[in-house]
């Protein structure tokens, strides 16, 4: 969530934080909200990164072959005349 610092939203939720399950992230000014949106996307970005290499190295990884018959059963493209 990010409410606008010293709005009504912001007012209420700096009064209990604790009623947000959110992560709050405040901003005052345009400039301070390009800040935030950019690390929340650099966090993002980092996690994503991390769950990908994680499956990459999984012990669960195996190698699959796929027979060459497979590509028999594919339709021929038909031809199109202008």
């Amino acid at each position: 969530m990010m409410p606008r610092k010293n709005f009504p939203v912001w007012d209420l939720i700096s009064k209990n934080p604790k009623l947000i399950k959110a992560e709050i992230h405040e901003w005052n000014d345009g400039a301070e909200m390009e800040r935030v949106l950019l690390q929340i996307i650099e966090r993002i970005s980092r996690e994503e990164i991390n769950s990908n290499s994680a499956k990459l190295f999984s012990a669960d990884c195996k190698l699959q072959t796929i027979s060459i018959a497979g590509h028999d059963a594919m339709p021929q493209a038909l031809s199109v005349t202008q």
